[in-house]
């Protein structure tokens, strides 16, 4: 008598294999997503308002970008908001960032809301894992 595997037993292995490659590319997409956001995260609250943080110091309001004129944006307070993407004039005012913040997926600049005093800032995006938030929004007030 010939020792063999059975049809069954190849069907079972195949079918076993099958749902550990679909349950793995299922678990691991979700990956690069965190990490796009973690590193926007991180943009948002340490990068760029470091720098603005050092250019206030240094002449004792935020930049206003130049050439450009901006969106007007009220908010739930109807407190006014000039609104511009964070892009390469601002770059040139803020000298302690080395390159032009942008989005690490669609590689667009991130929305930044300046006060009509200059005294206040938002910088906006939007994330990809929508569990958690679906727009982030870091506000700093003086």
């Amino acid at each position: 008598m010939k020792k063999a595997f059975t049809l069954l037993e190849l069907l079972l292995t195949m079918v076993i294999i099958v749902v550990l490659i679909v349950w793995g590319f299922l678990y691991f997409k979700v990956y690069p997503i965190e990490a796009r956001d973690s590193l926007r995260y991180n943009v948002l609250r340490k990068e760029i308002p470091n720098a603005l943080e050092v250019y206030k110091s240094q002449n004792w309001e935020y930049p206003l970008p130049s050439n450009i004129s901006p969106d007007l944006v009220l908010d739930w307070e109807w407190r006014k908001w000039l609104k511009w993407t964070f892009w390469e004039d601002m770059l040139s005012k803020i000298k302690w960032l080395e390159n032009l913040p942008l989005d690490p997926k669609t590689n667009k600049p991130y929305i930044y809301l300046l006060s009509e005093d200059a005294s206040s800032y938002k910088l906006i995006t939007t994330l990809e894992n929508t569990k958690k938030d679906y727009i982030f929004v870091w506000w700093v007030r003086n």
